[in-house]
């Protein structure tokens, strides 16, 4: 199994062609979610962990006014995950809006399933189960 540095670059979904650092640098979030979901998908966490920190595109999106309007996944604290990519964060930083930097740490269950996979002891949720569980949860408004 191959671990994945920062410089290496993602080819598969919607940051294919990227390379980790940037997703990390513009959401991080979702590279604990490809850790969790993706059974070959293991990164070296120290070499992340010595990463600038990073400036989410989904913080930035969080604090416009609009946000109910962008997505009808808001009632259950999600965003529409396919807008959240590097390439529109980018755009965004083109457009002359500031990112602001984060302090992120990658969750514990990250750095098990990491230490489970090295060891041949973790097989990834299928997604759809994880979502029809996540749409059984009632959420606060």
């Amino acid at each position: 199994m191959k671990i994945l540095k920062p410089s290496d670059v993602v080819n598969f979904g919607k940051n294919k062609g990227f390379l980790l650092k940037d997703i990390y640098k513009y959401e991080p979030d979702y590279i604990e979610w490809l850790v969790k979901f993706i059974d070959d998908f293991v990164i070296d966490l120290k070499s992340f962990e010595k990463l600038p920190n990073p400036t989410p595109l989904k913080n930035h999106l969080d604090n416009k006014e609009d946000l109910n309007q962008k997505t009808n996944s808001y009632k259950i604290k999600f965003f529409n995950h396919n807008d959240i990519t590097v390439e529109n964060a980018k755009i965004t930083i083109k457009n002359g809006e500031e990112l602001n930097e984060i302090k992120f740490k990658f969750s514990q269950e990250t750095k098990t399933i990491i230490d489970l996979k090295l060891n041949g002891k973790y097989n990834a949720p299928e997604y759809k189960n994880f979502v029809n569980q996540m749409n059984k949860i009632e959420w606060d408004d």
